[in-house]
């Protein structure tokens, strides 16, 4: 039966049978290219199916309570005619108070020591009260003559301005003038006050 058919026919029919499956090939390529673009294109539609509810997100953060009862919310229904009279009040016992502190100040007397007077008691800056000047009398633990050193400052009266040093003797505060000779003896009245006399019995007052 191949000698019926040439070797011309044969190559023919074999070259005819590549090209027809070479166009089968192609077209299948073309239409699953046409296939994949149409699918690229064409939207999704998504429908919800009857009686079916997307459920809800639920925030990762906890939400704050709401109060139902307005009367329970710290921030509404706040007079403030309810806060002015609370401090008021407390402003007037303040008031009062005070008031109380500066009566009993008042009635409050000068504290007498017991204690028998000691230099560390006497020595500082004190104010000196005469009957014709006010000055300032400073009292020091520096030896000198006739005790410690005493200075005086913006004092007009001579028994004053001679005043030169100081000491402590039976008890009372003794000030004397450069030679150690006194000049006046002051008995302690208080922690803060001393009383005596001046030549010619002129009242003085040492005091701070």
């Amino acid at each position: 039966m191949i000698a019926l058919f040439s070797k011309q026919t044969i190559y023919s029919i074999v070259i005819l049978a590549l090209s027809l499956f070479l166009v089968a090939c192609q077209s299948m390529h073309l239409n699953n290219a046409n296939s994949v673009r149409s699918a690229q294109t064409t939207p999704v539609v998504i429908t919800q199916l009857p009686g079916y509810q997307t459920p809800a997100v639920q925030s990762p953060y906890p939400q704050q309570p709401q109060l139902q009862n307005p009367s329970l919310n710290p921030s509404s229904n706040i007079d403030s005619s309810q806060i002015e009279q609370p401090i008021d009040g407390i402003n007037q016992n303040l008031q009062q108070d005070s008031a109380l502190v500066e009566n009993d100040a008042s009635n409050i007397e000068e504290i007498i020591p017991t204690s028998p007077l000691s230099r560390n008691d006497a020595i500082g800056v004190w104010k000196i009260i005469t009957e014709t000047e006010t000055c300032t009398l400073s009292l020091a633990l520096t030896q000198w003559t006739g005790g410690f050193r005493a200075n005086t400052l913006q004092c007009i009266g001579q028994d004053i301005v001679d005043i030169k040093s100081w000491n402590i003797e039976s008890g009372e505060l003794i000030v004397k003038d450069a030679q150690g000779v006194p000049i006046a003896s002051l008995t302690r009245r208080s922690t803060t006050r001393f009383e005596g006399t001046l030549p010619g019995s002129r009242r003085i007052v040492v005091l701070r």
